[in-house]
């Protein structure tokens, strides 16, 4: 039988010099029903580095429970503090157009998040904790999961890399053809960047607005794989090279690049590529 959470499962406390969460600290009359993970496999990075947070929901209850699906953006806030003091609160919870999710007795829920999408790309080096919120019921923020904290060292950039990262950061604030024109000139100015596969993602996009589908595919190529991708551009990946083959009728090979990634979302669009596809063979 499955239950909707009806309690606030965890409460952030502040604690010098970090953050604590609920779930570290004793159990009272009243076990919480969920809780949430963080872990990153690096402990220290350089500064505008990508790596993934894993973040892991695991069912402490003896039921099954509906929750909202581990979503990014849409049900989860980061929280950064450097030296007691919250960095540019990085809390990004959106209206909740998603149903929930069947979640079984002492199963898990997982996802990755990127770096780069939550840490603020302009924060320099030192020494961080970070954190993140979960909003287990649709439209309902007075229901929250908190995870553990993590540190997170930061290193600063070389001279080369300030470059790059300034370079990297000037197309994502261009528009129009000045944006595809710094996207080139960056893969040719900087081969081997630690940002190479954010800016090909990047090109990638703007290719697929201007409807140049070949010219997609072809920066998400084998140099993109080439560039160490994380798991979450590596999803991205898949998902733009899919919309470019969708996009010239070639719905059939869409459907195949997008099974490529297990990615929450990635099976529901499948699913409703799939009805489309049997659709147009009827």
């Amino acid at each position: 039988m499955k239950r909707r959470i009806t309690l606030v499962a965890a409460v952030l406390v502040l604690f010098s010099p970090g953050l604590v969460s609920a779930q570290d600290m004793p159990a009272g009359d009243e076990e919480p029903d969920l809780r949430l993970d963080l872990s990153c496999p690096r402990e220290r990075i350089t500064a505008g580095e990508n790596v993934v947070f894993k973040l892991t929901l695991r069912n402490l209850s003896n039921e099954d429970l509906e929750v909202s699906p581990l979503q990014p953006v849409v049900f989860l806030g980061l929280r950064v503090v450097s030296a007691g003091e919250e960095v540019a609160p990085q809390v990004k919870v959106l209206a909740a157009p998603w149903a929930s999710v069947a979640l079984a007795a002492g199963k898990v829920l997982e996802a990755d998040v990127d770096v780069c999408s939550w840490f603020p790309l302009s924060l320099h080096s030192g020494s961080f904790q970070l954190s993140f919120s979960y909003y287990p019921i649709a439209g309902n923020r007075n229901v929250v999961v908190q995870s553990n904290v993590i540190h997170l060292e930061v290193s600063p950039r070389t001279d080369d890399q300030g470059k790059a990262f300034k370079d990297f950061v000037a197309i994502l604030r261009a528009t129009g053809d000045e944006a595809v024109e710094r996207g080139e000139q960056f893969l040719a100015q900087h081969k081997g960047s630690m940002f190479d596969a954010r800016v090909r993602l990047e090109l990638a996009r703007r290719y697929l607005t201007r409807k140049e589908y070949e010219k997609v595919r072809e920066v998400l190529g084998g140099e993109f794989t080439r560039s160490s991708p994380t798991s979450v551009e590596t999803a991205l990946r898949c998902d733009l090279t899919a919309r470019s083959l969708r996009a010239q009728g070639r719905l059939a090979d869409a459907i195949s690049e997008l099974e490529k990634t297990d990615a929450p979302w990635a099976a529901s669009e499948v699913e409703r590529w799939r009805l489309e596809l049997q659709l147009r063979q009827d």
